[in-house]
């Protein structure tokens, strides 16, 4: 016999115990089955997120489930803490993009719009929020190390099977991020003293194959990691940030001196060789990236970017190799003309790049990112360390890198999902701290 949710007249409306267990285990039974489904579609999309589409660089298979459940995905983000400085930071740019379009080609009629680049600009763009969005929305269902686990995998299965991507060195441009987050998560149930073990062989990997960045990145998790394993007590738990922060100045100090003389000598490869002697002519101090003396210089002469589209003038480009002169670096050849004023500005930077592309609103963005990256990275390191901590540091220290000194055709997936974990972290961490918060709260209006 079925029962009516409305209650009869005569009838009592008081729930009997048997009728409320009833309740209870179909509200139970619900949510189960509406966690099941919720994990599976977690499962799923945190795998695909990284695999193309076909013929697509930067919109990948998990981009269009993402859009279906975008319904779900982005009030979820929303209400997680920096998710709504993220919003409103990426509302800007796109309601800002065609004002900053207009108004380059004005000041500037020497300049020309391209729409098929527009769109590549645009679709590169909403492959870096999405990455955020889901990532972050699939750490608060399965947890960062799942996703991690998953996405990797899905990077590494997208990196194997389209070898173009590999150029003359697959492990640094399709393995050098995917392989090493896959490993640490992997270990991250392991003993305590495996972690460490793979994350040396691993940076010792990456300096043998020409990938200087990433093994930095690894060596500074590594020293991050057993900073935060060593210094646990409470007692020292205030100071214990400022001996991280000193462990991390020193060993950045000797990594970068190691390095550049290992590089120097011929020890990294002859490319690595090459490039550092050129870098270390040129007295580039940021990165030894000679594209940043170019960007200060356009930021100079066009502070609102150029926007998505459109095409620098010969005075625009004039002004960048100026910029590169400063420091006696090459102003032609094949990467200068090749690349960097190739179909527009290319400055080895995501910030730049979001600055070239979408103006102020994308430097915010980008802005918003790096203070999220530095807050998830601090907490990561005032906390007990886990199994986790590790995997944590790497992804952020590789996200800052890339946000600062990587393009971001190549490496929006990994600072978007270095961006979605420190949102989803940061989150995390206010809402455990929320209910000691409630309950001294409750005590003080007692007393």
């Amino acid at each position: 016999m079925l029962l009516s949710s409305e209650p009869r007249s005569g009838w009592s409306t008081t729930a009997t115990p048997v009728q409320t267990t009833r309740a209870d285990l179909a509200s139970s039974r619900a949510d189960l089955v509406s966690n099941r489904v919720g994990g599976f579609i977690a499962f799923v999309l945190a795998a695909i997120l990284p695999i193309q589409l076909p013929g697509f660089r930067s919109i990948s298979i998990g981009f269009v489930l993402a859009v279906v459940l975008s319904p779900t995905i982005v009030p979820a983000v929303v209400r997680m803490v920096h998710g709504r400085a993220l919003t409103k930071s990426v509302l800007l740019v796109v309601l800002t993009a065609p004002f900053v379009i207009l108004a380059t080609l004005s000041i500037d009629h020497s300049r020309s719009f391209s729409s098929t680049t527009a769109m590549a600009s645009a679709a590169l763009f909403l492959g870096l929020v999405c990455q955020v969005f889901a990532v972050a929305w699939a750490c608060s269902v399965l947890g960062v190390v799942r996703v991690a686990l998953l996405y990797s995998a899905g990077a590494i299965f997208n990196a194997a099977v389209q070898p173009e991507l590999w150029s003359d060195n697959p492990w640094k441009y399709a393995f050098a991020w995917s392989v090493p987050v896959l490993v640490i998560a992997t270990f991250s149930k392991f003993p305590r003293s495996l972690q460490p073990v793979v994350i040396a062989l691993a940076a010792l990997y990456a300096l043998t194959h020409e990938s200087r960045n990433s093994a930095a990145a690894l060596i500074l998790t590594l020293l991050a990691t057993a900073a935060t394993y060593i210094f646990v007590s409470r007692k020292t738990e205030r100071r214990r940030g400022l001996f991280i922060l000193g462990v991390l100045a020193c060993g950045t100090l000797a990594i970068v001196t190691v390095v550049t003389q290992l590089a120097l000598s011929g020890a990294l490869g002859q490319e690595v060789q090459r490039l550092q002697i050129r870098q270390s002519s040129s007295n580039t101090l940021i990165a030894g990236r000679d594209e940043y003396l170019a960007t200060f210089a356009l930021m100079g002469h066009s502070p609102i970017g150029l926007g998505p589209g459109v095409m620098p003038s010969a005075d625009d480009i004039l002004v960048g190799k100026v910029g590169l002169s400063v420091t006696g670096g090459d102003t032609s050849g094949s990467y200068i003309d090749g690349y960097v004023f190739h179909d527009g500005f290319n400055v080895h930077s995501v910030a730049g790049d979001l600055w070239v592309q979408f103006g102020i609103a994308g430097l915010l963005f980008a802005g918003v990112m790096m203070t999220t990256l530095a807050r998830a990275s601090l907490l990561n390191h005032e906390s007990a360390a886990t199994g986790v901590t590790a995997l944590c540091a790497f992804l952020f220290f590789q996200g800052v890198w890339d946000l600062l000194f990587s393009p971001l055709n190549g490496n929006f997936r990994s600072v978007g999902f270095a961006a979605g974990v420190a949102v989803f972290l940061i989150s995390s961490a206010r809402s455990s701290h929320q209910p000691a918060a409630d309950d001294l709260i409750r005590s003080k209006a007692v007393l």
